[in-house]
């Protein structure tokens, strides 16, 4: 978390980690962007483990109640910090991609953008503000040959189609630009984080809530993007 700053310039990142994993994940996913977003006045928050309130929406590692903490947090740090509330974001990986994905739509009313990291939401809900789809990068792996059904296989991404599935519906609900990051990899390959990481803040930072079209990307992705990484279409 970083100190009060003298305008409103703090952003707010809320992380979703792995199966398996811990808080820590986002350090990977955001890279120095972590620095930046505190050097701002800003908050990284990255969950430790579930409330298991609500309803099970990952397989045991989040919940839907898991949100309520979330949104306590955000409501903290517009109190006591100098929140720009144009730039609360969210990310997150595999069952953390899942809860992302969930939350895309139960907070559009807040959320700018996000990026999941091989996983959409299994059961969306209703989005909470349907005039805001936020911008998303939905990154991924191989999606094999239509019998990947292991999360720890070494040569597909069981999650792959989860997460084109929710940028297809995240284009047709109306994001200003949705980019497919399809490296080819298996499920567990943990360069999807580290990848991504040095153009992540960057991209939330380009895309604050209410953004609109035409998109600041509309005409190619920065310098910095992977070179699979695509524009959605």
């Amino acid at each position: 978390m970083g100190s009060k700053a003298a305008t409103a310039t703090g952003p707010i990142v809320i992380y979703w980690h792995a199966t398996g994993t811990t808080y820590s994940e986002a350090q990977e996913a955001l890279g120095d962007g972590i620095t930046t977003i505190t050097g701002l006045g800003g908050i990284v928050a990255s969950a430790v483990s579930t409330s298991n309130t609500g309803t099970d929406d990952t397989d045991d590692v989040w919940f839907t109640g898991d949100l309520n903490y979330a949104d306590f947090i955000i409501a903290c740090a517009i109190q006591q910090l100098n929140i720009d509330t144009t730039h609360i974001h969210a990310a997150g990986y595999s069952a953390g991609a899942l809860q992302t994905g969930y939350m895309w739509y139960a907070r559009s009313g807040y959320l700018a953008s996000t990026i999941v990291y091989s996983g959409g939401p299994g059961f969306p809900p209703a989005m909470q503000d349907p005039s805001n789809a936020p911008s998303l990068i939905g990154a991924h792996g191989s999606p094999g040959d239509g019998g990947c059904t292991n999360l720890l296989s070494t040569t597909c991404d069981e999650l792959a189609t989860s997460t084109t599935d929710f940028e297809s519906a995240a284009e047709a609900a109306g994001a200003p630009i949705v980019i497919d990051c399809n490296d080819e990899g298996d499920h567990v390959d943990y360069m999807r984080l580290t990848n991504l990481a040095p153009v992540a803040w960057q991209f939330f930072k380009d895309h604050p809530f209410g953004q609109g079209k035409p998109d600041p990307y509309a005409n190619g992705l920065p310098s910095g993007f992977p070179s699979y990484c695509t524009i959605y279409k």
